[in-house]
């Protein structure tokens, strides 16, 4: 059963709830089922209203608690000082947090229509793209075609791409005052 702290340390955490011994003990597994629907109707009227509500997505999460060093005075892990892991733990702290990844992803859903999964997929293909991006350009600048980034007539940035020596000559004129050391280091490495 949850052993709940209401001492004056605990009244400044609001999102402290209770302290349980077991990951399944019954009063953890009820906030957990009530926070699950209360997801699921912020969900539900948010999808039916195309509105974001006051209320927000909320989270539980467990903070491990217990010894942190062995018998020896040894670390149990490499950061057990700073964060316990569950498997070591004899107690859990309860605490209830917004969910800010849920709400940005809730968020995003009424903007564009895209569900969470859309969103992940679309977000690791752009990440995709930019990755083939960069390796594209390096195997252009390993053959002397450097791209830098300038603001074209309409003010946005768009990529050009330069003859090495272009790229450096353009780059002085930009560094004028630049001691030769300093630019040689930034510029003539590439």
């Amino acid at each position: 059963m949850a052993n709940v702290l209401l001492n004056h340390l605990r009244h400044s955490i609001k999102a402290y709830k209770f302290t349980v011994t077991s990951k399944n003990d019954r009063q953890l597994l009820l906030l957990k089922s009530q926070i699950r629907k209360h997801n699921a109707a912020i969900r539900r009227f948010a999808r039916n209203h195309n509105i974001i509500p006051e209320s927000k997505l909320l989270r539980v999460s467990l903070m491990a608690r217990g010894k942190r060093r062995d018998s020896l005075g040894r670390p149990l892990h490499p950061n057990a000082d700073s964060n316990l892991q569950h498997k070591y733990a004899s107690r859990f702290d309860v605490y209830i947090h917004n969910d800010h990844t849920g709400n940005l992803e809730l968020s995003e859903q009424i903007k564009t229509g895209l569900t969470t999964g859309q969103q992940r997929k679309a977000a690791k293909a752009a990440r995709d793209l930019l990755i083939q991006e960069i390796q594209n350009d390096e195997e252009l600048r390993k053959q002397g075609i450097i791209a830098r980034y300038v603001t074209n007539e309409y003010g946005r940035n768009v990529k050009q791409y330069l003859a090495r020596d272009k790229y450096i000559e353009e780059a002085r004129k930009q560094h004028p005052n630049m001691p030769d050391s300093l630019f040689n280091r930034i510029f003539k490495g590439v």
